[in-house]
């Protein structure tokens, strides 16, 4: 049993070796995609890519990133907040003494 654990990193790489090669020959053993497909979904893209250039602006992207980081920063305080609150209420408890 101790002989395996010299070649432990050899016998992982063999084995995702052997993992990513079945998953290859089973992609290359599916069924083609029928042209008629292709069109059905390149059309689906660019109607999808048109829609999305069309609504997207500077301004879109400034208020988006503003609320993100908005949200973000009420979330850290909170958590602080939170933490203070916790560690002042037991040390309230323990000590009898309440600190700010």
């Amino acid at each position: 049993m101790k002989k395996f654990y010299k070649y432990k990193k050899l016998i992982g790489i063999v084995c995702a070796i052997a993992i990513i090669g079945c998953t290859s020959i089973v992609s290359f053993a599916a069924d083609p995609v029928a042209p008629d497909d292709v069109q059905s979904i390149q059309t689906g893209i660019t109607t999808m890519y048109n829609s999305v250039a069309s609504n997207f602006s500077f301004t879109n992207l400034v208020s988006f990133l503003g609320i993100a980081i908005g949200g973000c920063a009420i979330l850290a305080l909170g958590w602080f907040g939170l933490r203070k609150v916790i560690s002042m209420i037991q040390t309230a408890l323990k000590k009898g003494k309440v600190r700010v």
